[in-house]
């Protein structure tokens, strides 16, 4: 479900903003880091009662190290868009 809300971010937001998305490069490290995260995840799970859920942990917090960078950009291709202009009077 995540990889549609990151889908639809990276190609709706920068044409309702008018604007370029803020940085390609962060947003291919983060679709990199969100797949490796939700591997790792899986195997966390499948493996959690083997080592306390280190594996987990660990993939997890870089999962959320990526929904960062996703949010991130989306902030700042948000925040470069232009003000609305002002109606007429």
């Amino acid at each position: 479900m995540s990889m549609t809300v990151y889908g639809v971010g990276y190609h709706i937001l920068p044409r309702f903003s008018g604007r370029p998305l803020w940085s390609d490069r962060l947003s291919y490290f983060h679709i990199w880091l969100a797949n490796i995260g939700l591997v790792g995840m899986a195997l966390g799970w499948a493996t959690r009662g083997s080592d306390n859920g280190a594996i987990l942990l660990v993939f997890s917090i870089l999962e959320a190290v990526s929904i960062a960078f996703f949010v991130i950009n989306m902030m700042k291709t948000i925040k470069a868009a232009p003000a609305p202009p002002k109606p007429a009077k």
